[in-house]
């Protein structure tokens, strides 16, 4: 998570299908299996740090140089494990991906 957001965007949007880029929730395997750019700004939030999560806009994180990358589609290695937009993993994995947590690891 210490690089851009438009770097982290690119890796994401190159990896997913084949090996999908991701990151740790706790000791969770998150797969972003899709995020944009997003305009605002987290300059005072560590990056990894989920700074906003709405099942709206998505789980918005903050990366390095004060930008932020939003996830919109991800995966996880609890449950059923299948692909889930970002609104129903808030419902179901609130305390993995809510506002204030932390992603660590592999930073997409």
């Amino acid at each position: 998570w210490s690089r851009d957001a438009w770097s982290i965007d690119r890796k994401v949007r190159a990896l997913c299908g084949r090996l999908p880029a991701f990151t740790f929730a706790g000791g969770t395997r998150v797969q972003i299996l899709a995020a944009v750019p997003g305009t605002g700004s987290a300059a005072d939030a560590p990056p990894g740090t989920v700074v906003d999560a709405s099942p709206k806009a998505g789980i918005t994180v903050a990366c390095g140089g004060g930008g932020v990358l939003i996830i919109t589609r991800l995966q996880l290695n609890r449950g059923k494990g299948l692909p889930m937009v970002a609104a129903d993993a808030l419902n179901g994995f609130q305390d993995l991906v809510g506002s204030g947590r932390v992603l660590r690891g592999q930073a997409a």
